[in-house]
């Protein structure tokens, strides 16, 4: 350990000023320390990760514009997405998410507001309607973020959507994606552990 001291002669030589020039002491052994780690500190751009399931298989190159493609909401480009949800998304849509996120399609009916009565119908009319097709993208768009957080490990994001977190009040974060407000707090939460503050 290698220390500095300065200061010692300008206190000696004037007494009156002692107590303001302090012996001052540098451990560089700890300044070392944290320039050394300075970068590692800045490349975390993905602290929180959760360790993939025993004998998973690595994730893919992860693409974010392949989820919406994958569920059937778009074939070729986003811009179809606004189009289609104006008139209403293909029914199958929404079985195709249940799966994808990992939940019943009890539950992500009870989330969008479409009861079981209700998908009965929009299957023999082939669409959801309107509404039902942006509530659908609000979960459709969470569990994207989610997968970008997971860097495309769908297993861990679809953990994640489903299971309690401190942040939201113990409720999950599918739970919290029946509101705009608290599809707002997820996105906000995944913001947050993508820029590796643990809540």
């Amino acid at each position: 350990m290698v220390r500095f001291r300065t200061g010692w002669r300008y206190a000696k030589g004037h007494q009156g000023a002692t107590s303001f020039f302090a012996t001052a002491e540098l451990d560089i052994s700890i300044w070392s320390f944290i320039l050394s780690h300075m970068g590692t500190l800045k490349s975390q751009s993905r602290i929180y990760r959760p360790q993939a399931p025993t004998g998973a298989a690595p994730a893919a190159t992860f693409a974010p514009s392949e989820v919406y493609k994958r569920l059937g909401l778009i074939k070729a480009d986003r811009s179809e997405l606004v189009r289609v949800l104006r008139i209403g998304v293909p029914v199958a849509v929404f079985g195709k998410l249940a799966t994808e996120i990992g939940t019943s399609q009890a539950t992500l009916g009870k989330v969008i507001g479409l009861p079981s009565s209700t998908l009965t119908r929009r299957r023999q009319s082939k669409r959801l309607s309107p509404d039902e097709s942006d509530r659908l993208y609000r979960v459709a768009s969470a569990y994207r973020s989610a997968l970008q957080l997971f860097e495309g490990e769908r297993t861990a994001a679809q953990r994640w959507l489903n299971e309690p977190a401190k942040a939201l009040g113990g409720s999950s974060p599918i739970d919290y994606l029946d509101t705009e407000a608290g599809a707002e707090a997820v996105h906000d939460l995944i913001l947050r552990l993508e820029h590796g503050v643990i809540t």
